[in-house]
């Protein structure tokens, strides 16, 4: 696997519990 397709599924990994974390708290981005 070359750096590109890594950096690509750690962006994807990222932002599916981004959206995961925002949809089961969605005050938890709210300081």
């Amino acid at each position: 696997m070359d750096g590109g397709s890594a950096l690509v599924l750690f962006v994807a990994a990222i932002g599916t519990l981004v959206g995961v974390a925002h949809s089961l708290f969605p005050l938890a981005d709210v300081r």
